[in-house]
Order: C-alpha cells, then sequence, then structure tokens
C-alpha cells in the first residue's frame, strides 16, 4: 500500500490517516477514507457481469491494433470461458520463465492474436501488489487512485532502454463530483 493511505481487502476500505478534513456535521476532525464497494463487479444481485469490459480498436504506427481489457475494481476477475479460451488462465510476459497463473485484477486480450492474453494486474488480495490514495494530495475530496500492481512483466524495449524487465500494473482513477447539484 501507499505510505498515507492501505487498502482493505476484505471491507474495500481505503484509509488514509495522514489526510484529514472537517466534518461539517459534527465540527470533528476526521480522516479521509474511501471505499471501492460501489464499484465492485457484480454491482447488484441483478448484475450478472462478474467484471467491466473494454474495447479499444485503433490505428497507431503498427497498423490495426484491437485489444480488450477486463478488470474489475476492488476484486479479482473470475476466470471464465471467455478469458480460459482466450489463454488467460496462465500467461507469459516477455520472459518465458516467468509465467503467471491464479487471481488477477485485470487482463489484456489481443484481439488480433499477436500475444493472446497478458496480466495486466496481479492478484488484489495481495497487499502488497496495491497502492492507492488520493489523487490530489492538497484536495482529497477529488477522488482516489488505486494501482494494482504484479502483472505480466514486459521487456522495457520501447522506451529505448536496455536490459530489465518490469511488471504490468492496472491504475484506476475514481473522480467525486462534490458540486451541491451531485450531493
Amino acid at each position: 500500500s501507499s505510505l498515507d493511505c492501505s487498502w482493505d481487502s476484505t471491507t474495500q476500505n481505503i484509509d488514509c490517516p495522514h489526510h484529514t478534513y472537517v466534518d461539517r456535521k459534527t465540527g470533528k476532525l476526521q480522516t479521509v477514507q474511501y471505499t471501492t464497494a460501489p464499484f465492485t463487479r457484480p454491482l447488484s444481485k441483478e448484475d450478472k457481469n462478474t467484471y467491466y469490459k473494454h474495447d479499444d480498436s485503433r490505428k497507431d504506427n503498427n497498423g490495426t491494433a484491437s485489444f480488450s481489457y477486463f478488470f474489475n475494481i476492488g476484486g479479482n476477475v473470475p476466470m471464465d470461458d471467455t478469458l480460459k479460451k482466450d489463454g488467460c488462465a496462465t500467461t507469459t510476459g516477455s520472459d518465458p520463465n516467468d509465467p503467471l497463473s491464479g487471481p488477477a485484477a485485470g487482463f489484456q486480450k489481443d484481439d488480433n492474436r499477436d500475444f493472446k492474453c497478458h496480466r495486466i494486474a496481479g492478484d488484489i488480495t495481495k497487499s502488497e501488489n496495491v497502492v492507492v490514495g488520493p489523487i490530489e494530495q492538497d484536495d482529497p475530496a477529488k477522488g482516489f487512485y488505486m494501482t494494482v500492481k504484479g502483472g505480466d512483466d514486459c521487456k522495457d524495449t520501447w522506451r529505448s532502454q536496455s536490459g530489465g524487465y518490469y511488471k504490468r500494473s492496472l491504475t484506476i482513477r475514481v473522480f467525486c463530483d462534490t458540486s451541491s447539484d451531485a450531493v
């Protein structure tokens, strides 16, 4: 977790003890807290979706790129038939000696079949994988970010740097609307 905030995978609460505000009703100093619970799929008993899906198709320097992202906020993505058939049960990044399996908060699928599937995050229930905090340190009411580390490795050649492997990670930012209309 981050230096000034922590996340509990059981309660889905983010606690930021070094960030405080004065409660308008009580006039007392309170620590800043957020929760990921309202965003975790399924969203209700009627919601049949167990993760979010985002399709990202675009033309880049290499032609057409078509990716699908599967992720959850505050939870791991369950391994269903869609992910299993596309090779997501066990994934391998740039280093073939480092395959990953087990729970993950996010996956990237290559719809053009160049690499099939990558973990873009690790297991969200492992505290060492999660970093959380306010989007703006001086104004915690703006919202929070959550980064889940521990995905497949990626050889760092696209930044023109030599050598190492870096683990993929997923960052989600949740912006809060504190306007009088929203409240």
